[in-house]
């Protein structure tokens, strides 16, 4: 189960500001499956932390994403 984080950006190819999202994790499900595993799952909490690819823009889906201005 994955978490949508959002975040306002400013997107370099739209040249405008635009509300980014990116995929989040479930600290309370890993949480909750690592200590019903005895701290197995904690290997795959560890790895789905990442976040891989990061913010993206919504209209062009575009990762040439700063800070607003």
């Amino acid at each position: 189960m994955a978490l949508i984080e959002n975040q306002q950006m400013h997107c370099k190819n739209c040249e405008k500001n635009v509300l980014s999202t990116r995929e989040g994790t479930n600290h309370t499900f890993h949480l909750i499956a690592t200590v019903v595993t005895g701290g197995l799952w904690a290997f795959v909490w560890l790895f789905r932390s990442f976040k891989y690819g990061g913010w993206c823009c919504p209209f062009c889906g575009t990762s040439k994403l700063s800070d607003p201005v």
